[in-house]
């Protein structure tokens, strides 16, 4: 099997593994609640436990091809994430002075004379939260957590193991 058939079966199998730690999250109940936006939690507990068993016996099946083909985990750096996110918001943020919401319809005086400096503001401090993002971007990874089949869980093989 070449590098590229490895890179891309990892890829794919960690974006599912990062999408279950999100439907874990809400499975268990958690919502985040901001100003202007709120999740909502419908599933009722029975539903939550089908779902958070569902994960299990998806990851079972992860770790078993993991094991079997030796992929390594991927290694979010959460300050690269917030540290992408805040690029990705600028321009929508930028969009919001008086110039970009004239491709609306010109907007009252008084809505560009409130929302400009407001607007320039938000991007200041989403600014602010980048710079301290990207000093922490440079900082070297802490040594890898043991992974089951390194000794944590005997009955999985090991990476290299010629058994299974």
């Amino acid at each position: 099997m070449s590098e590229s058939h490895i890179r891309g079966i990892s890829t794919s199998l960690a974006i599912l593994d990062e999408t279950l730690c999100a439907f874990e999250r809400y499975a268990s109940g958690a919502e985040n609640h901001g100003v202007l936006y709120h999740e909502w939690d419908p599933f009722s507990p029975r539903e939550g436990e089908a779902i958070l068993s569902l994960i299990r016996q998806i990851r079972e099946e992860l770790q078993q091809i993991r094991d079997r083909l030796g992929l390594e985990p991927k290694v979010q750096d959460l300050a690269s994430s917030i540290w992408g996110w805040c690029c990705t918001i600028m321009e929508p943020l930028q969009e919001l002075e008086g110039r970009y919401l004239r491709r609306y319809g010109e907007p009252p005086a008084e809505l560009v004379q409130y929302l400009d400096p407001k607007v320039a503001k938000l991007c200041e401090l989403v600014w602010a939260i980048q710079r301290v993002a990207s000093k922490a971007r440079g900082r070297p990874k802490p040594p890898a957590r043991p992974k089951a089949g390194d000794g944590e869980h005997p009955r999985v093989r090991a990476k290299g193991s010629n058994k299974g």
